[in-house]
C-alpha cells in the first residue's frame, strides 16, 4: 500500500494502526505569538466509547502534569456534517513552563479517532478561540475514515 502525506508517498506493508502526529506552528493575529496546532491519530481502547476515552485522557493529564486545570469541557460539533466531538480547554505546567490548550476529539471510523489541539504558552484569547472555531467547522472527513490512503 502507499501511505500519502503532503510531502511524499511511500510504499509500506499494510498498516495496522496509524498513530502519526502533525505539529504545525502558526501565529494568532491579535498578538502574533506563535502557537501549535497538533493533529494526533489515536484509537479507542478495549471497546470504549468517545466519552470514556475522553475521561481516560483527562485523568491521565491530571496525573502527568502539574496544576492541570479544566476551564471548559463538553460536547462540540465538528465539521460541516456536525460530527459528534468532545472539547476541553485546559492549562497546566510541564517542565516548568505553562501551557494553555483547547482540544477536540472525535471518531473518524471506530475505533480510529483524531485529537485536534491548539497549544499555546500564553493564555487562550479571543483570537485563538476564533481560529479554533473556524478550524473545527472546516474539518472534512477523508475517504476511508482519515487513515492511510492505499493505492
Amino acid at each position: 500500500m502507499y501511505y500519502h502525506t503532503n510531502e511524499l508517498s511511500v510504499e509500506l506493508p499494510e498498516i495496522i494502526t496509524d498513530r502519526s502526529v502533525n505539529v504545525l506552528t502558526v501565529a494568532e493575529s491579535q498578538h502574533s505569538v506563535p502557537f501549535q496546532i497538533i493533529i494526533n491519530r489515536d484509537v479507542l481502547l478495549n471497546g470504549e466509547n468517545l466519552q470514556q476515552c475522553f475521561d481516560r485522557q483527562v485523568a491521565q493529564m491530571t496525573r502527568q502534569t502539574q496544576g492541570f486545570k479544566v476551564n471548559v469541557k463538553g460536547p462540540v460539533p465538528v465539521g460541516k456534517e456536525g460530527m459528534e466531538g468532545l472539547e476541553i480547554e485546559s492549562s497546566f505546567k510541564q517542565t516548568g513552563k505553562s501551557f494553555h490548550q483547547i482540544q477536540a476529539m472525535w471518531i473518524t471510523q471506530a475505533p480510529k479517532m483524531v485529537v485536534l489541539t491548539l497549544s499555546s504558552t500564553v493564555a487562550i484569547n479571543d483570537g485563538h478561540r476564533k481560529l479554533w472555531r473556524q478550524a473545527l467547522a472546516s474539518v472534512q472527513p477523508a475517504s476511508g475514515g482519515g487513515g492511510p490512503k492505499a493505492s
